[in-house]
Order: structure tokens, then sequence, then C-alpha cells
């Protein structure tokens, strides 16, 4: 495939996210019962991970249930309503077949955006996969937490900052010739936060942007509802002294994403930061079961990323079986009485979806 057929084919899928963000919007307005089929896929792949990190519990997690290769071949076709697949982990590079997973993926559901977020320690298998799958629509993120006495800290393993920046090195060129784009996810902490200029100079050397974001737990490893267990900010004492890192305009994704949409998604993101830490946690319009599926390694569809709460699985059940239960109707029920969380991704993508660009329409209590 050419290059430029290539971008044709995502100027096809960025009209098909939008078009599907123009409906869910309208529909939530108009009839705020319907459910669209899930336009994002949080995929959880495996939480394997050799990586030991202060604030992240996924390597405590059971690891020994995963889907098989097999079982991701049968899933993957269930999920072409999806215009963005987050495939997360773990460390989705712990598995042996992470390549072929995202290549079939990229073929039956040729996703607007399929974001993959790896700890950069595998480089010879992210690199064959890149070359393998790369296209206009990958997103690599490299999850780097500061200067390399603090990732490696943070990390609990010594030399994963020199591993993870040699993948980079050798990912860097590979960029024009495929067309994907990489990204460095910042964690901003009380230890990171005087080496922004520094992290930025780091990512433009690679030709990546750099993506702020901060630490908050409970999340992704056996999370209960936030009613239950309220979310807090990690590893950040004063969050308030993180918010102009969090907003600053020469961060984000300005080289993964088309102009206009990098630059709602900029709107969207200071504000949701600005919320979230001068309020602490925040309510709002989720589309969690809506157009937001989570799922866990061993194929457990849950409510949401904070709350495990499972309403089926997808060995047992076809995904449009479970999304259309009664058990998935009492899990949306659970997310409209959620009294709010800390998780900025879901946050921002429901006001995509919701088509709620100001923050006053966010009020889940507004009609």
């Amino acid at each position: 495939m050419t290059a430029s057929t290539s971008h044709l084919r995502k100027l096809r899928q960025r009209a098909r996210a939008w078009r599907n963000m123009a409906v869910s919007a309208s529909m939530d307005r108009l009839r705020p019962s319907w459910v669209p089929g899930p336009h994002v896929g949080y995929l959880l792949t495996t939480f394997r991970c050799n990586m030991r990190c202060a604030s992240c519990g996924a390597w405590h997690a059971p690891n020994d249930d995963d889907l098989t290769t097999a079982e991701w071949f049968e899933l993957i076709p269930q999920l072409r309503s999806l215009d963005i697949i987050k495939l997360l982990g773990g460390e989705p590079f712990a598995r042996p077949d992470m390549a072929d997973i995202m290549a079939e993926a990229r073929r039956v559901i040729d996703p607007y955006i399929m974001q993959l977020t790896t700890n950069g320690t595998a480089t010879d298998a992210i690199v064959e996969a890149v070359q393998r799958v790369g296209w206009p629509g990958l997103q690599l993120r490299v999850s780097i937490d500061g200067l390399e006495a603090t990732h490696d800290r943070q990390r609990g393993v010594a030399s994963s900052f020199a591993m993870a920046t040699k993948t980079l090195e050798l990912l860097a060129p590979m960029q024009e010739r495929l067309g994907f784009h990489m990204g460095i996810n910042f964690s901003v902490t009380d230890r990171s936060i005087g080496e922004i200029d520094e992290m930025k100079a780091l990512a433009a050397s690679f030709g990546a942007d750099l993506i702020p974001g901060v630490n908050v737990s409970p999340f992704l490893d056996g999370s209960t509802s936030p009613a239950e267990n309220p979310q807090h900010f990690v590893l950040l004492d004063n969050p308030r002294r993180a918010l102009e890192a969090l907003q600053d305009r020469e961060l984000g994704t300005k080289l993964q994403l088309p102009r206009i949409d990098h630059a709602m998604g900029r709107l969207i993101t200071g504000d949701v930061f600005r919320q979230e830490i001068l309020q602490g946690s925040l309510r709002f319009r989720c589309r969690a079961l809506k157009d937001i599926v989570y799922m866990l390694p061993d194929g457990r569809i849950i409510v949401c990323g904070v709350d495990h709460s499972p309403i089926g699985n997808i060995r047992e059940q076809p995904l449009s079986d479970i999304w259309n239960s009664a058990t998935a109707q009492a899990g949306r029920a659970r997310v409209a009485a959620c009294p709010g969380c800390l998780q900025a991704s879901i946050h921002i993508l429901s006001r995509l979806y919701g088509g709620c660009i100001s923050p006053a329409c966010q009020d889940p209590t507004r009609t």
C-alpha cells in the first residue's frame, strides 16, 4: 500500500469517527436511553510486566489466564465498530503474539487510531511490530517518567530508561517512511516536575510528542467503584503545582493528530485537568458502556477502568450479547450513579463522544 493510499484510508476513518461522535452526541440528547455500539476500546492485553512501578499495581495482578492468540482473533471481528483501539497492559510486549494481534486488528477493524502503550524495553519486538504494522493510524506511546535516575527509580528497574530511549532512537527514523507517530507518556510527579524542559528536548530529539499526565490510584488493578474507593493522586503532594505542566501548549498530541483534532483535544484536556486538580474528583457524563468498552486480559468485559464489576466474558458470550444484556444495563446504571473519578482519558473521550465541549454540559443532571 502506498503512503498516499494509507493517508486516504486514515481520512476515511477520521470522518467515520467524527460521524460517530456526532451521532452519539445527538442521540444522547434526543433519546438518552439509546446505546450505540462501542467506539473506543480499552483492551488490556496482559497484566504481565517486567517493571515494578511505584504507581501501578498491575504487576501484582493474576496473569496466568490471558486470552490466547486464537481467542483474540475470534474477538477482533466483533470490534469492527471501534474508532479508537487502546492496547494496554501490564506490558503488551510481554506477549510474544503482540504484533500478530496488532496486525489482525488493523486488517479487520481498520480503526482511526490504534494506540499502544509500552514501557519500551522489549526493543526488538517493538521495532519488528512497527515495521509490520506501522501506518498513519498507529500511535506508539512509550512511558518515560523523567530523566534517567527519576525514571529508573519510578520503574523499579535499573537501565529501564536506557532501554526505552534505545527503542525510541531506532523507531525515530521509521516514522516518515511508515507514517506512524510516537509519543512519550510523561508522568508528572514531585520528582519529575523539575525535569519538564529536559523531557521536552528528549521528545523532540526523537520526533515524538511529550504527553503529560498524573498517576492516580486505584486504577486498572482490581479496582472497585469510586463510590466505594475514591481515586486519589499518587506521587504528587501538590497537584496544583503540576497544573502548569499539564496545561502547557507545547505538550500533547501535536504530531499525532490533525491540527483541528489536536486543538479540540487540548482545549478539552486543559479544562479536564483544571477541574480534576482544582476540584479533586469530578462527576461528568461518562460514556463508559455506551461509547467506551473495557476488557481485562482474561476476556471479562467490565464497567470501566475504575469499576471492574464484570458484565460478561467474551469467552462465554459474543460481545454483542454482553453489550445488550440486562447486566450491561445495570452497569450503565452504576456509571450514571458514579460520584466521579480522576480518569482523564475517559473524561476527555466522554466529552468528545457526548458532544460536550463546554464544561457546563458535563453535569450529569443536565439534559
